[in-house]
């Protein structure tokens, strides 16, 4: 079966594009969260209904998160070509030329992920590219 050809009804394009720190409150440290931009590309004829741009907000954590998810739900030949999660730093930075360094490497690493189809087609994926953070479901 050639599925691997096949196009992905609804590929869902992903990208690092910068990250927001959170100021620090009596329950938490200052911590920075990266932007996830999410938009969906029909190969089709563009569907006024396809949704547009939007962005979720992730930690490094969520991303960790996410790999093992992932690696789990795709047979292991697959898992084993997954790109690598960039390491985050022992101490967390934030300084800012660290986290724009950092930016670009996630951003590698959703993109890469984001060329792959059965990627494309794991519930983690989606979950990790939806925005369920409980703070912001009213």
């Amino acid at each position: 079966s050639d599925s691997e050809s096949e196009d992905v009804d609804g590929h869902v394009l992903a990208c690092v594009t910068g990250f927001v720190i959170s100021p620090p409150t009596s329950a938490s440290k200052a911590f920075a969260r990266f932007v996830v931009s999410v938009a969906s590309s029909q190969n089709t004829a563009p569907d006024i209904s396809a949704s547009p741009p939007r962005s979720v907000l992730r930690r490094h954590g969520d991303f960790k998160v996410f790999h093992k998810q992932l690696t789990r739900e795709l047979k292991p030949n697959q898992a084993r070509e997954l790109p690598l999660l960039p390491p985050t730093s022992f101490f967390s930075s934030l300084d800012e030329g660290y986290l724009n360094r950092k930016v670009q490497l996630l951003n590698g690493y959703i993109t890469a992920l984001s060329e792959k189809p059965e990627v494309q087609r794991a519930s983690a994926w989606a979950n990790f590219l939806t925005d369920k953070e409980p703070s912001t479901l009213e």
